[in-house]
């Protein structure tokens, strides 16, 4: 396994790990209505912390399997390109709703919500393609 496929794993495990955290934390927070939950706070620590959970995550991956270069070649490079080009579709969609949702002065608890979302969705299909990638070939 190359060193930038071990990166999307601990990338793809660390979107998704936060992201239900995130979740979780909100819902157990939650009060009536549901636009009321205080989620401003949980949301930008969780973002801080799949950054950080992904960087400790690939070290652990390294420590515990070494890769033999840490070089990128061509094919890593066209890998991550495919799961871009793949996946920008899902953020850009969560962007135009999130503005329809603006227009409709619906609460922000919601708008920041489907971005959030949105930025979820773009790395996990991304990380899946880049993977299936990895292993199946283009």
């Amino acid at each position: 396994m190359s060193y930038e496929e071990k990166g999307t794993w601990a990338f793809l495990v660390a979107s998704v790990a936060v992201y239900l955290a995130y979740v979780a934390t909100v819902l157990s927070r939650a009060v009536d209505p549901i636009t009321e939950t205080p989620y401003q706070f949980p949301l930008l620590w969780s973002i801080a912390a799949c950054v950080a959970v992904a960087v400790v995550l690939r070290v652990l991956i390294e420590i515990v399997r070494p890769s033999e270069t840490h070089r990128i070649d061509p094919r890593d490079r066209e890998i991550a390109q495919l799961g871009v080009l793949r996946s920008w579709g899902f953020l850009i969609a969560a962007a135009l709703a999130a503005m329809g949702l603006a227009m409709l002065e619906v609460a922000h608890f919601w708008i920041a919500n489907l971005l959030y979302l949105g930025f979820v969705l773009q790395a996990v299909t991304g990380a899946v393609v880049g993977l299936v990638a990895y292993r199946r070939g283009f």
